[in-house]
């Protein structure tokens, strides 16, 4: 699903389910679009895409749009099933002064790739 050599924290989710979520009705994301979602600035959203772009979860076309490779996409999708799961279970429990997308994304993150494309695989 990624590269061995590099950890995906929470951030790297976040940003995934985001672009994930913005590529529903369209190919190509923008900066803007992400910084939006995501309620961050655009160099922040320019320096996640360069580690994104590094571990061949996005590629870029000259003009900067973004696009979700097909790693990309498999990560995207076995996060998202997992973070789905993870909203579904434990969504209620949390109190709401806790940012319950943050929150899952740091869970998420300490769990091994290997069980998150178990539980993407499973039906």
């Amino acid at each position: 699903m990624a590269n061995p050599n590099y950890a995906i924290t929470s951030s790297i989710i976040r940003y995934l389910l985001a672009m994930r979520d913005l590529s529903i009705d369209k190919d190509a994301i923008r900066v803007t679009d992400i910084a939006d979602a995501l309620n961050v600035s655009k160099p922040s959203v320019h320096a996640m895409t360069k580690t994104l772009k590094l571990i061949n979860y996005i590629s870029k076309d000259r003009y900067g749009a973004i696009y979700l490779t097909e790693q990309g996409k498999n990560a995207a999708k076995a996060y998202g099933k997992f973070f789905d799961l993870a909203i579904n279970q434990l969504g209620e429990l949390l109190p709401e002064s806790v940012n319950k997308y943050n929150a899952l994304a740091n869970l998420i993150s300490e769990i091994p790739q290997e069980m998150i494309e178990s539980v993407s695989e499973a039906k």
